[in-house]
């Protein structure tokens, strides 16, 4: 089997060879090369790419069976033995169909393989390109092939290159016009060194000329297309907030318009970058659970690479999964996490991104210095027996910074709970300060009655902007009537 020192490795064995050996008496020279004749796994031994290897290659028995071909497998065909078998496994750009289904309404970026379709080693090399891609299973990249003779305007218009007996490899970035050429070797390791340096910016991409991207050659609709999801119904900013608050830590799927709101809104931000293997989809279950125990004080996203790949190489994502977390308020940078992906490392690093730094501590003598600053805007006063300051009271004066003010006064301020009438800690009052004859202020406050958790006084804050907003004084009555 030409098996080095370093193991393990993984053959299949095509069942006609162990036949053809089982059936000769002789056992010779002969019927041990038959018995190499099977096909290496060159992937990682992960069950996502090693159970997609076994299936190509069942799908191919299963072909094979199926037709009335003599031909036999080659180690060279990795037991597929005929085009049409290939291309089950690795789309040909066959005709403008082909090039929309698979490198633009998927999403992806297309990896083509530029091959001779008629040429001697043309099935290898598709093979090879299969494995290639079966090596890491990144959903980012959707890996196809072109015959450089049939579509040679094409290849010439968009790689500037014509086909030769050797396979190349180029790239497509549909929805940008861009694309790139490798140059170099056609090993596994090459190719995937391209594509990280693609990724990461270090290879860069160059726009396709013309006002228009180039169509594949032909009439014909070799791929049907595919239906696109119905859009959904926009909400105004008022509603998704609301919607937020009654799915509380629920995780949010980012596309770029949601990563764009996400990067311009106050509240810290852990977001998670995928792919859509096994890993992934346990992965993300996981940071839903973590999500939904933060309850929203910090919120949870996730980028899904394979049908967001352009934002992932936009935010320099070179392997998956990855980390990047929004510190909150004004800094409105993406960091990359570089600790352990756990649920207990993660949930840490959230709550650690809750800073203190705008919850003011209020007492009965420095109540003026508080109302002093920026009297007219108005205030959330939480009485507690904590010592700490609580962590949702740290997430919304971060969530809110700029339109509230929080403070957090102790159980041991007793002038202070009087002048409120507070009879019970801990709980919750907004302030609100308006100009009376034109040169002092007046204090009105209302009490919070409803559930001490994040998402209760984050809706109970959004109703006191509503009526701050209106030019209204906060009463129990009217804040009845809002809620």
């Amino acid at each position: 089997y030409g098996v080095g020192d370093q193991l393990p490795y993984v053959f299949v064995v095509p069942p006609q060879e162990i036949m053809a050996s089982d059936s000769d008496d002789d056992d010779d020279d002969e019927d041990a090369v038959e018995l190499v004749k099977a096909v290496r796994y060159e992937g990682e031994l992960k069950l996502a790419p090693l159970t997609a290897f076994l299936q190509t290659q069942l799908k191919s028995k299963s072909s094979s069976s199926s037709t009335e071909s003599e031909a036999s497998p080659t180690p060279s065909s990795a037991g597929l033995t005929t085009d049409s078998t290939s291309e089950m496994y690795l789309p040909e750009l066959v005709d403008e169909s082909c090039f929309q289904t698979h490198c633009v309404a998927s999403g992806r970026i297309c990896v083509v393989l530029i091959i001779i379709k008629d040429s001697v080693n043309a099935e290898s090399y598709r093979v090879q390109f299969k494995q290639t891609e079966l090596y890491k299973k990144d959903n980012a990249f959707q890996f196809v092939w072109i015959d450089g003779n049939s579509q040679a305007s094409f290849v010439r218009d968009v790689f500037n290159v014509v086909a030769q007996e050797f396979p190349q490899v180029g790239l497509i970035a549909a929805k940008k016009s861009r694309a790139a050429m490798m140059y170099g070797g056609f090993s596994r390791d090459d190719i995937w060194d391209f594509l990280e340096n693609v990724r990461s910016g270090r290879t860069r991409t160059a726009v396709v000329p013309g006002s228009q991207f180039p169509a594949l050659q032909g009439d014909s609709i070799h791929c049907p297309p595919v239906e696109k999801p119905q859009p959904k119904a926009t909400q105004t900013k008022s509603e998704k907030s609301q919607t937020r608050v009654v799915e509380e830590g629920k995780i949010e799927s980012l596309d770029e318009a949601g990563l764009e709101n996400a990067l311009t809104s106050k509240p810290a931000w852990m977001i998670l970058f995928h792919s859509d293997d096994e890993e992934s989809k346990v992965l993300v279950s996981d940071w839903d659970r973590v999500g939904r125990k933060i309850k929203n004080m910090v919120k949870f996203g996730v980028v899904d690479c394979s049908k967001n790949d352009e934002i992932c190489l936009a935010q320099s994502v070179s392997t998956l999964p990855a980390v990047k977390y929004l510190q909150g308020g004004d800094d409105k940078t993406l960091e990359t996490y570089t600790g352990t992906v756990t649920a207990q490392d993660i949930m840490s690093h959230a709550v650690s991104l809750l800073s203190s730094r705008l919850v003011f501590e209020v007492t009965q003598k420095s109540m003026n210095e508080w109302i002093g600053d920026s009297p007219l805007t108005p205030r959330i006063l939480l009485f507690t027996s904590k010592k700490d300051i609580p962590e949702m009271i740290k997430a919304l004066s971060v969530e809110f910074e700029g339109d509230f003010l929080f403070g957090v006064a102790r159980h041991t301020e007793v002038e202070l709970a009087k002048q409120l009438q507070v009879t019970k800690i801990p709980c919750v009052y907004a302030l609100i300060a308006k100009v009376v004859d034109g040169q002092q202020y007046q204090m009105d406050a209302l009490k919070y009655d409803g559930q001490l958790s994040h998402s209760g006084i984050q809706s109970f804050v959004h109703q006191v902007s509503k009526i701050v907003a209106q030019g209204g004084t906060i009463n129990p009555s009217n804040m009845k009537d809002e809620l």
